[in-house]
């Protein structure tokens, strides 16, 4: 079950991540840092409390492919080639390359970096997984009027995230924003 609640901001028990909606059309974004062999590396990412507000197209993907692989406890006895050979046969993260590279042509082939040692495939807070399943994944990653907000339950950063919607000139009403 999904629910949305327009204007609010809630946290659980420990960490939240959010998908933001804004009302705004603020367009879409499709610059990645793709070298000039075409080659676009995807980090994972470890992403638990925050506060994290992420907006780019990378750093929404980085956070869409470590949250599909619901890998945050990873086996460790597994090589980084391995994990690489698996990412080959994953369907969701397959699907995922598909969709950049049907936005982003100059995109000919996708490589990984690691989020870290104890991750490798990265982390997501165990009560937030599979956030980025409740929309669109293209939307999700190049859609400027979506973001993805991680915040947790000791602190309170809705001012900031106001500013950063009403930095665009779209809109400067704050019931415009969400």
């Amino acid at each position: 079950m999904i629910k949305i609640r327009n204007s609010v901001f809630e946290t659980n028990s420990s960490s939240s991540h959010s998908l933001v909606f804004s009302k705004v059309d603020r367009g879409h974004n499709y610059d990645l840092p793709v070298d000039e062999d075409g080659i676009l590396t995807i980090p994972f990412g470890e992403f638990g409390w925050g506060p994290e507000v992420l907006r780019t197209p990378l750093e929404k993907l980085s956070y869409t492919v470590t949250d599909r692989g619901g890998w945050s406890y990873d086996d460790d006895s597994k090589s980084w080639d391995e994990i690489l050979e698996e990412l080959k046969e994953d369907d969701e993260i397959q699907q995922i390359i598909e969709i950049v590279k049907r936005n982003v042509p100059a995109v000919r082939e996708v490589t990984f970096e690691p989020a870290s040692d104890c991750y490798p495939r990265g982390y997501v807070d165990h009560q937030s997984q599979g956030t980025s399943r409740n929309a669109d994944t293209e939307d999700i990653i190049f859609n400027n009027s979506i973001i993805i907000l991680i915040d947790n339950d000791n602190s309170c950063h809705f001012e900031d995230y106001i500013k950063i919607w009403s930095d665009s000139p779209a809109s400067k009403d704050i019931e415009d924003l969400f």
